[in-house]
């Protein structure tokens, strides 16, 4: 099953290790990912593809 943590957990780590990215940009792109993910889930047509 899909886990959401750990798959942004493994993508941050990637960004961290790449010093062309600072830590504000990454915290930035992860509050990006979780409210387009949040955003996805609340729309019940996208939400009855992952029941």
């Amino acid at each position: 099953m899909f886990n959401l943590k750990t798959a942004i957990s493994t993508w941050r780590r990637s960004f961290e290790l790449n010093r062309a990215f600072h830590a504000e940009d990454i915290e930035e792109l992860e509050r990006h990912i979780r409210d387009h993910v949040k955003a996805a889930l609340a729309d019940p047509i996208v939400s009855l593809r992952y029941e």
